[in-house]
């Protein structure tokens, strides 16, 4: 047991290496190797390896770095899983000098992603702000504000789907492009491309809506 976690409830699983973690509620699972996570209500899951999380309803699954979810539940009759249906937020920040296809990374790490699901539907609502802060072409204030809506399907064997549209909000100055595009096998993220010589902070805000199958695959 790692006494810096409190288990507030019953039939709570916290798994080894986990740490700085709250539970308060009912049959909630904590897999391993986590830390700084919150965790609110009941039948939840915390995938392995996350950190600096939050999770509040009821059935929902954390499978994202420094992701907040709201589990949307469902009928205990078609499935005790968590994740089939949820709302979850994910922040993501990176850097670009030219027009260099660049995947932004969660929290800035380098590194994670943003974790889909097979045999589901995942909507998104992002939204973008690349701000110039200098460069020998660029312009320290310019800004792009976009927004992108769509939704990618998820088949069994992980391949996908893209329907999704971009609007710039507003702007200053020529400050590059966004989509949502495939990193891996069962990840994807917001792609930025900037432009020559100008040097360019990323910072994306991604809400999530996913539906998940589990009765057919497809």
């Amino acid at each position: 047991k790692n006494t810096t976690n409190t288990n507030i409830g019953a039939e709570n699983q916290i798994e080894g290496a986990t740490g700085n973690t709250l539970i308060n509620g009912n049959k909630n699972t904590v897999k391993g190797n986590s830390r700084n996570l919150l965790i609110c209500g009941e039948r939840h899951e915390v995938s392995n390896g996350i950190s600096n999380a939050s999770v509040f309803g009821t059935k929902g699954k954390v499978l994202r770095q420094a992701e907040v979810v709201i589990g949307g539940g469902g009928d205990e009759e078609i499935s005790e899983l968590a994740g089939l249906n949820q709302t979850s937020v994910v922040q993501l920040i990176g850097a670009t000098a030219d027009n260099t296809p660049t995947d932004l990374t969660i929290q800035g790490d380098g590194s994670s992603y943003i974790a889909v699901q097979n045999n589901s539907i995942l909507g998104f609502e992002v939204k973008v702000i690349a701000l110039v802060s200098g460069g020998t072409a660029g312009t320290a204030g310019d800004y792009k504000y976009f927004e992108i809506t769509g939704a990618v399907r998820v088949t069994e064997s992980y391949a996908t789907a893209f329907s999704q549209s971009t609007a710039t909000i507003a702007s200053l100055g020529t400050t590059g492009t966004v989509s949502i595009a495939d990193v891996s096998t069962g990840y994807i993220s917001v792609e930025v491309r900037g432009d020559g010589d100008i040097n360019i902070e990323w910072f994306a805000s991604v809400q999530l809506t996913e539906n998940k199958l589990t009765s057919v695959t497809f």
